[in-house]
């Protein structure tokens, strides 16, 4: 069941047409697109979170206790943070990580 609809300027439903997309990929491509998928959400949220407390990124880097430019590689997807480092901008952002079993679907 949609929750909501997404269209195109030409009124194609975008989730049908990403949703017929995905049929297409191995379980490899699949795995590699959503780890993708989870790291730019991760990412995105940092630098959001981050805006909406009003924070720099030399604040955000001293409260870590890391450089501003590990900050900015972060938040630009120019590294792939160890995570512990993750784990820990999201801490100083007010976030907490949950684990839980995914849907195997």
């Amino acid at each position: 069941m949609k929750h909501f609809d997404i269209k195109d300027s030409k009124g194609t439903d975008l989730l049908e047409y990403f949703a017929r997309i995905r049929e297409k990929f191995s379980p490899e491509e699949l795995t590699r697109h959503n780890v993708a998928g989870a790291i730019l959400i991760t990412t995105t949220s940092i630098v959001m979170k981050r805006n909406y407390l009003g924070l720099t990124q030399e604040e955000l880097a001293a409260k870590c206790g890391y450089k501003v430019r590990t900050i900015s590689a972060i938040e630009n997807n120019e590294m792939m943070p160890t995570f512990d480092r993750v784990i820990r901008v999201l801490y100083e952002l007010g976030y907490e990580i949950e684990i839980k079993e995914r849907d195997q679907n």
